[in-house]
C-alpha cells in the first residue's frame, strides 16, 4: 500500500483504494490458470465475530452476487 498515492498493489496490478477496496480473485485453486483480480468497488466491511466479512458484504449488497456470477462465468472462457 502506497499511502502517498492511495494505491495498493495486488500481485502485478495496481488499484486505487479510493475506487475499490473489495476484490474478486478468480482461479485461486487452479495453478495452471493465471489468477484474475477484479475490483468490485468501495464497500464498508465491518468486523464481525459471527460471520465472515464476505458473507456480510453479500447479504448487505445482494446485487454483488449477480456481478460475481457474471465475472466467474466470463473468467471460465
Amino acid at each position: 500500500m502506497d499511502t502517498e498515492t492511495g494505491e495498493a498493489e495486488v500481485q502485478s496490478g495496481k488499484f486505487k483504494i479510493s475506487e475499490s477496496n473489495t476484490f474478486l480473485v478468480l482461479h485461486t485453486g487452479e495453478p495452471s490458470v493465471p489468477q484474475k483480480i477484479i475490483p468490485l468497488g468501495v464497500f464498508d466491511l465491518p468486523a464481525s465475530k459471527d460471520q465472515p466479512a464476505p458473507v456480510l458484504l453479500l447479504k448487505a449488497n445482494p446485487e454483488l452476487m449477480e456481478r460475481i456470477n457474471k465475472e466467474a462465468a466470463a473468467g471460465n472462457h
